[in-house]
C-alpha cells in the first residue's frame, strides 16, 4: 500500500472534519503521518495501539528524523498533531487505547519527608474528598500546613515523632516545589 492509496476510516475523518473543522489537505497530511507511524511499528514488529501514545510517537519521531536526517522538533510537531488527533477519534469511536500521557502520581514532586507525611495523612484521615461517618472524626490529625509551619517555628501542633526535622535551613523542608 502506497501513501497515495492508504485510507483512514472514514469514520474517523467525518470526526475530523465535523469536529476539528479539518479540510482535505490537512487531512491528507494526518494521513501521511499515519502510514510512516504504521510503517515504523510494523517494521519493528511493534503492537500499534501501545505505541498510540505520546511517548510512543516521540521514539517514532526521533527514529524518523535520525534515518531520514531532519529535525526532530519538525518530525514530532507533524506527528504529534496527527497522531494524537487520530487516537482521540478512535478513543470516540469506542476504542480502547492506553491514555496519551500516562497519570503521574502528585506524591512524587514532593521531598521525601513531605511524601512520608502525605501517606501519614491519608492513613490516618483518609481521603478529604471521600468523606464516610467511620471517617469523619479523624479531621484532628495536623495538616500539611500545619506540619510545614510547626517545622518553620518550631512550634505548631503536635506531629508524631518520626516526622521531627531538624535541619539548618526550613528551605530544606519548605520548598516552593513541594507546597
Amino acid at each position: 500500500m502506497s501513501v497515495a492509496t492508504f485510507k483512514v476510516d472514514p469514520a474517523i475523518e467525518r470526526i475530523w472534519r465535523e469536529n476539528r473543522c479539518l479540510k482535505s489537505g490537512s487531512i491528507q497530511v494526518y494521513r501521511y503521518n499515519i502510514y510512516r507511524f504504521l510503517n515504523y511499528c510494523q517494521s519493528r514488529k511493534l503492537a500499534e495501539n501501545a505505541q498510540l501514545t505520546r511517548a510512543g510517537v516521540t521514539a517514532f519521531s526521533r527514529s524518523y528524523a535520525r534515518s531520514h536526517r531532519r529535525d526532530f522538533k519538525a518530525v514530532f510537531d507533524a506527528a504529534h498533531g496527527a497522531l494524537s488527533t487520530w487516537a482521540t477519534a478512535r478513543r470516540t469511536l469506542g476504542e480502547e487505547l492506553p491514555p496519551w500521557v500516562p497519570a503521574t502520581n502528585p506524591l512524587t514532586s514532593l521531598s521525601p519527608v513531605l511524601r512520608e507525611f502525605a501517606e501519614y495523612l491519608r492513613d490516618h484521615r483518609g481521603n478529604p474528598a471521600v468523606r464516610t461517618p467511620a471517617t469523619r472524626h479523624r479531621t484532628n490529625a495536623p495538616t500539611r500546613t500545619d506540619f510545614v509551619l510547626g517545622v518553620k517555628s518550631g512550634q505548631g501542633p503536635k506531629i508524631p515523632k518520626r516526622f521531627a526535622v531538624s535541619c539548618e535551613r526550613c528551605a530544606d523542608v519548605t520548598d516552593t516545589n513541594s507546597r
